[in-house]
């Protein structure tokens, strides 16, 4: 891959972000919010793997701008969806659940002008500027072999470090969706550079990513109900937020018990395709 196609995927990756960037603005909602925070995670997959071979790695990084409209972000649609959940996983009861989805609503309303500031000074721009200056004149397969071998490892030292905390889980994800990230970015230039994504063995990465994920949410759900938020409710609704909190405990215990056996025998299917 030569400096011209970098440069066009790099380009094509910051103007997508400024767009919906430009779309948050205007309407705040999970989708649109979505959508950003998958850009930004894709570009920052495509620059994490080229840092190796800039002379300036350093400074092919997401400015600290940029990365707080993605927290931001990131945290106004786990509202948004926490919100979601109540209604639907406590039915009728809901209408008990009035205050804390009113204390959620209000935590919205009070993030939506920060990240409209903050997208209002274009971090898009000043990163692209940045980054655009330091890309690599190339970037081979056997550059995103070794890359990619890296990643494994990392997956493989994550599982068998053990016990899995949601730090490690978290952390597996993460790695795992760089990989899958940059092989949506790649899979166009060239075959070449797919063969080391998915090795023989681990055809099932979706299916294991979408647990991941579901596991994650868990994870939120269940801090979003935490004692700052349960001692601003009243006796009746706090009894009902406890009881879906110890509902998704248990689902979230079991989840963890399905992740360990599944994510050692993925690492055990990888070292065999790689044999």
């Amino acid at each position: 891959m030569n400096k011209k196609r970098i440069q066009h995927i790099t380009v094509s990756h910051y103007r997508k972000l400024e767009k919906l960037g430009n779309e948050m603005m205007v309407n705040v909602d999970p989708e649109e919010l979505h959508q950003f925070r998958v850009c930004y995670k894709k570009l920052r997959a495509f620059l994490r793997m080229l840092s190796q071979e800039s002379n300036h790695p350093g400074r092919l990084k997401i400015s600290k701008q940029l990365k707080s409209c993605y927290h931001i972000a990131g945290t106004i649609r786990d509202m948004q969806l926490q919100q979601q959940w109540v209604c639907s996983a406590a039915g009728e009861a809901h209408t008990n659940l009035s205050a804390y989805l009113g204390l959620l609503q209000q935590r919205i309303e009070q993030l939506k002008p920060a990240l409209g500031k903050m997208i209002s000074h274009n971090p898009v721009a000043k990163n692209k500027k940045q980054v655009m200056a330091a890309l690599p004149h190339r970037f081979s397969p056997a550059m995103f072999n070794a890359s990619t071998r890296k990643k494994w490892e990392d997956i493989r030292l994550a599982i068998t470090a053990g016990p899995f905390s949601d730090e490690a889980i978290h952390k597996i994800r993460k790695v795992m969706k760089d990989l899958c990230y940059v092989q949506s970015i790649l899979k166009k230039c060239d075959r070449r550079f797919l063969k080391a994504i998915i090795p023989p063995g681990t055809e099932a990465l979706d299916d294991l990513l979408e647990m991941l994920g579901n596991y994650q949410d868990k994870s939120m759900a269940i801090n979003l109900m935490g004692p700052g938020w349960l001692k601003m409710l009243n006796e009746k609704g706090r009894q009902i937020l406890l009881q879906e909190k110890r509902k998704l405990r248990q689902e979230k215990s079991n989840m963890r018990r399905l992740l360990t056996v599944t994510l050692k025998q993925t690492l055990q299917e990888n070292n065999a395709g790689q044999t």
